[in-house]
């Protein structure tokens, strides 16, 4: 576009900023970071692994996806209800 071009539609469209001044506001207190106290992190750790979940319930699908902790294995069975042989 040319630079003309750009200059009318900036004209036109008054597209010269933010419509809104900026304000400098000045420190309150408690707003530095020395200032504010932070609370502390709650994590669930796995006893198994190095790993932690900031919710419960990601540290329960954490047990039964990779320990598989809380799964019960079943065996197999077929239409008749005796255990299928060839998986084993």
């Amino acid at each position: 576009m040319p630079f003309k071009l750009k200059a009318w539609l900036k004209a036109k469209l008054r597209l010269r900023g933010s419509s809104i001044p900026y304000e400098k506001f000045e420190d309150e207190p408690g707003s530095t970071s020395e200032e504010v106290k932070m609370e502390p992190v709650i994590s669930f750790d796995c006893a198994y692994c190095d790993y932690r979940s900031p919710t419960q319930k990601g540290l329960r699908w954490h047990r039964i996806t990779v320990h598989k902790i809380g799964v019960e294995v079943r065996r197999t069975l077929d239409s008749h209800g005796r255990p299928l042989t060839y998986f084993e």
